[in-house]
């Protein structure tokens, strides 16, 4: 005979507001068409308050868009100042050192806010609409690893961007261009036994060093 086991799960049938659901408006427990959000590990909550340009953080605990809700990012209108969005932004991420980062669509760049932050950095784009290494161009989307390496979805340009390491060190403006070329080099030297060997490597532009790289070797006599 044969037998079936089925594992069921119900939820509530109604949910709980945990955010806003105190109508329109810009106060510390409401929104104005929020279009995105993100989970701490924690339970913290980060909405993406389209209409408000702002990001919203509920703590832990908060319910019914309480007044603990505090803006984590922007909130002084639509622009291009570092402390304001375009209008036609297209949401954010958080790392795991709670920094947001903002898809700064109209103004062709990513923010990052540091906690606590008044204003924004500038850590992909930000120098115009274009293709250079420096550029992005309607960027529609974007992820963050681990290593803190950002990538972001170039659309017009039709590439996708990798920076590495925008949340702990100074950002350096030039990205690689990904899934389009890769650089390969070979290098052959005579040896000599019990020697080290120190094997350097950077990447320069036009106008700076990019990564700068190293790695010692040798060869032992005895084998």
């Amino acid at each position: 005979s044969l037998t079936s086991a089925f594992e069921c799960s119900t939820w509530n049938s109604s949910g709980v507001t945990v955010a806003g659901g105190n109508g329109q408006g810009s106060a510390a427990n409401q929104l104005d068409y929020p279009g995105g959000i993100a989970v701490s590990p924690s339970g913290d909550v980060y909405v993406a308050d389209s209409g408000n340009n702002r990001i919203q953080f509920w703590s832990v605990g908060a319910t019914q868009g309480a007044a603990t809700a505090t803006v984590v990012a922007g909130g002084y209108g639509s622009g291009s100042a570092l402390n304001q969005f375009a209008a036609n932004w297209h949401g954010f991420t958080v790392d795991t050192l709670s920094n947001i980062y903002i898809l700064d669509t109209g103004n062709n760049r990513i923010v990052k806010w540091a906690p606590g932050a008044t204003n924004g950095q500038v850590v992909v784009g930000g120098n115009g609409q274009g293709d250079g290494a420096d550029q992005l161009n309607e960027p529609q989307g974007l992820a963050i690893d681990a290593q803190f390496t950002i990538f972001v979805a170039d659309s017009a340009n039709r590439r996708i961007q990798a920076c590495i390491n925008v949340a702990v060190s100074v950002f350096i403006s030039r990205c690689s261009r990904i899934l389009r070329r890769k650089l390969e080099s070979r290098v052959e030297l005579k040896a000599k036994q019990n020697v080290k060997y120190t094997i350097a490597a950077h990447i320069i532009t036009s106008e700076d060093t990019i990564d700068n790289s190293s790695l010692d070797i040798s060869f032992d006599s005895s084998l």
